[in-house]
């Protein structure tokens, strides 16, 4: 242990030189009123505002404060100094943030004792602090330099961090385009400011982008997306516009439109996109040299943005991107009304399918297999048909066809519900008949379809065969058909 001195005071006023900070790589948030809520606060702050960061040595047995140092030269900042605001010789919790028992996150707290009892490693987080409003990273380590008056000393760094965590939550590190997160902001900010301008948000994706990663090489993958961005950027009209990458090989520009109605629209979309596919092929050359890149993109007009913000119309313009399905060449699609309302009866199947499974408003109808030679009937597949009943929206009720349904089905994952349903509904009509006592030879082989969502089930064979024993149907009688989609 140290000897016991006086308490003294920091003096803030003295100069500061400019430190910097360690990379980021974990984060770990705390909620509610900050880390440190003392009445030392605005020391802290001062000192993090002219320096950038600070380093604090504590005793380990009782968290006692005995120096404060200035990054990064390491001047010691309490020699020989007997005026400020900050007290040595009291506990670092106390002296610092104001408080009388140890931090909640205290660094010094999770470091490891050895046998002898002496701190070994070191221990480092990185902390959002609500109050202040900064990204601190904490790092507590055993000091090993001449001048330590005691193996149980601890050194504390606090590194403000807060434009290095912003600057990588705002650009994205390999294009340097906007996040996704900070596009939504900056876009809504720009068509706020700019409110006397029409605007559109164009959701853009490369085609097959997997095969050309798989062929060329990630790196040549990740160099295209490179390229996309710089030539979105490019394509940018001042600071009215901006541009972000999603994630992948998505990206997202917002541009200002001069449109008079809505009908233009699709004018405007062929020439930005024409636009995009020249300065994009201009610079693939020296990547790939055999075939063009081709993308698909999908376009929405920004209405009130007051009404709804941008996020809004972000989604419409991804909904127009997968209205357009798998494409193999460069396309588009613009949201418009013939697309809200299949996106509205989209949204509509989705809230009633798992309702009518359960109300059994799927049918299965039999289309029955015909020997040209007999006339006679040999086989049949199991199709279906939704028989939805009538609620709010459809009085009457209506049969909604497998081309309205089959497909959102697919994309959602309902599909693997529907097809077992469709799978134990057959194999309970063929049951039936056979307990009617037909006859085994002319119950008809029944062939039933097979999504592609079951080709990833591990389990899908066994519950097929556990269904067909359940209903003692041969499984001589009983076929499986991929479908068109696979």
């Amino acid at each position: 242990m140290c000897a016991k001195r006086g308490a003294r005071k920091v003096d803030l006023d003295t100069a500061f030189a400019d430190g910097g900070h360690p990379a980021v790589k974990t984060a770990e948030r705390v909620p509610d009123g900050g880390i440190y809520g003392g009445s030392n606060l605005d020391v802290i702050l001062d000192i993090l505002s002219r320096v950038g960061s600070f380093f604090y040595e504590v005793e380990l047995d009782d968290y006692k404060l005995l120096r404060l140092y200035g990054a990064p030269a390491g001047h010691t900042l309490t020699d020989g100094l007997s005026t400020g605001k900050i007290d040595i010789d009291t506990t670092c919790y106390k002296a610092l943030w104001g408080f009388d028992k140890p931090c909640r996150k205290c660094p010094i707290a999770q470091m490891r004792i050895n046998e002898f009892g002496e701190p070994v490693g070191d221990n480092r987080s990185k902390i959002y602090d609500e109050f202040t409003k900064k990204w601190l990273d904490v790092y507590a380590f055993h000091p090993k330099f001449h001048g330590s008056e005691s193996e149980r000393t601890v050194t504390v760094s606090c590194y403000d961090i807060t434009g290095y965590v912003n600057q990588h939550a705002m650009y994205d590190e390999l294009t340097a385009a906007l996040t996704y997160a900070y596009f939504k902001t900056k876009a809504q900010e720009i068509v706020q400011s700019y409110h006397g301008n029409n605007y559109a948000v164009i959701y853009i994706d490369f085609i097959a982008f997997k095969m050309i990663n798989s062929t060329y090489g990630y790196n040549t993958g990740d160099k295209l997306l490179v390229i996309m961005a710089r030539c979105l950027r490019n394509l940018l009209d001042g600071d009215e516009e901006c541009y972000g990458r999603i994630s992948g090989d998505k990206f997202l520009i917002l541009k200002s439109v001069m449109l008079n109605d809505y009908g233009d629209v699709n004018e405007f979309a062929m020439l930005f996109i024409t636009a995009l596919t020249e300065a994009v092929r201009k610079m693939q050359d020296k990547l790939i040299k055999h075939g063009h890149i081709k993308f698909s993109a999908g376009i929405s007009l920004v209405g009130d943005i007051n009404e709804k913000n941008i996020s809004y119309w972000t989604d419409k313009a991804f909904a127009a991107r997968k209205s357009l399905g798998t494409v193999r060449k460069t396309a588009f699609a613009v949201y418009d009304q013939k697309l809200e309302k299949k996106e509205t009866e989209r949204l509509y199947i989705e809230t009633i399918m798992g309702h009518a499974l359960k109300r059994r408003e799927y049918l299965v109808y039999l289309q029955p297999k015909i020997d040209l030679k007999t006339k006679k009937m040999t086989a049949a597949e199991a199709l279906v048909r939704w028989q939805h009943a009538p609620d709010e929206t459809n009085p009457k009720g209506r049969m909604i066809f497998p081309d309205e349904f089959i497909p959102l089905f697919e994309d959602n994952g309902f599909i693997v519900n529907l097809d077992f349903y469709m799978f134990e509904t057959t194999l309970a009509h063929m049951a039936g008949w056979i307990d009617s006592g037909m006859p085994l030879d002319a119950v008809p082989n029944i062939s039933m379809n097979v999504s592609r969502a079951h080709i990833y089930n591990d389990d899908f064979i066994v519950r097929i065969y556990n269904l067909v024993g359940e209903y003692q149907v041969p499984i001589s009688k009983v076929e499986l058909e991929l479908t068109d989609s696979l």
